[in-house]
């Protein structure tokens, strides 16, 4: 009994010992300029984006921008200088530009700060597209959910890792724009391993305003599919990874994101190769009996 409360005593002890650790960092002390480009094979305006690291928890529209910089991309055949739009941080190739497959991509930014004037540099190659897709189809699962089905195949021979995006009438819907961490459905296409494939992605478009009314007739549907390197895969996971919430007992230890940013800046500079498929919603309460049967996958008799 004795030795009992001794331990009891111990622990309390422990406890009580125990103080907050609140770390003195000053921001100007961790301040990085932080790199967001994705280069894709889509024929678009694509935005290299220029910001300031901030302290955790900031309100994205607080985060501060970098304007003034020379921000170019050359494909070792030429070199384009890119747009600034002021105030946004986003610096824009033409509208008609667009990466092409074994093309190596050189990135080079110069400006200032408050530290001073800087220099950065960053090289990709546009991977081979991993992927063949073949059909897009859709069912409506319940009043708020749509759930779309995809056919085709995991090319063999190419080693690839992929994300999904799905755009509601040119509106980005379920986890948000393909480029920001939210808007990634990533799975490794060795799970795939060359196979024909058949694969369900769900997307919550609740029907609760406005702003995400439900699926109707004539909606037009766009997903796109997007093959990345392996540089680009660890980049985003490790970013999904430090996004998330970390619950005792063996969470990781937060830690550094990794970068192909040479010159001390964060972020990333990735090329991706991207498929297009579309549809126009016909009867937006199909069933996935309905789906299913149009496409001769119902077994005979039913």
């Amino acid at each position: 009994m004795k030795r009992t409360l001794l331990i009891i005593l111990a622990l309390l002890a422990a406890v009580s010992c125990v103080e907050d650790f609140i770390p003195d960092i000053k921001e100007a002390d961790v301040r990085r300029i932080v790199v967001d480009a994705v280069l894709t094979t889509d024929t678009t305006a694509h935005c290299v984006r220029l910001s300031a690291s901030a302290p955790y928890g900031t309100p994205s529209e607080r985060i501060p921008v970098i304007s003034g910089a020379s921000v170019r991309i050359s494909d070792g055949a030429g070199e384009i200088t890119l747009r600034e739009d002021p105030g946004t941080g986003c610096y824009y190739t033409p509208e008609d530009y667009a990466g092409e497959v074994g093309k190596t991509y050189t990135l080079t930014i110069d400006g200032s700060d408050v530290d001073g004037n800087f220099h950065f540099e960053a090289q990709d190659t546009m991977p081979p597209a991993g992927v063949r897709g073949d059909a897009i189809d859709y069912y409506k699962m319940s009043d708020s959910l749509w759930v779309f089905a995809i056919w085709g195949q995991d090319l063999p021979g190419i080693v690839s890792h992929y994300a999904a995006d799905l755009r509601v009438n040119g509106e980005v819907h379920g986890y948000g724009k393909w480029i920001t961490i939210d808007g990634y459905q990533m799975f490794d296409g060795n799970y795939l391993n060359g196979g024909e494939y058949f694969f369900y992605t769900a997307f919550d478009i609740l029907g609760t305003g406005e702003e995400t009314p439900p699926l109707k007739e004539g909606d037009v549907i766009e997903l796109f599919t997007y093959s990345m390197s392996d540089f680009f895969y660890s980049y985003m996971m490790a970013l999904m990874n430090e996004s998330i919430a970390h619950m005792p007992l063996f969470s990781p230890q937060p830690a550094n994101l990794p970068t192909n940013i040479k010159g001390g800046a964060a972020g990333v500079f990735a090329l991706a190769q991207s498929i297009r498929m579309s549809l126009v919603i016909g009867n937006p309460d199909r069933t996935r009996m309905e789906m299913l049967a149009d496409h001769g996958m119902l077994p005979p008799g039913l």
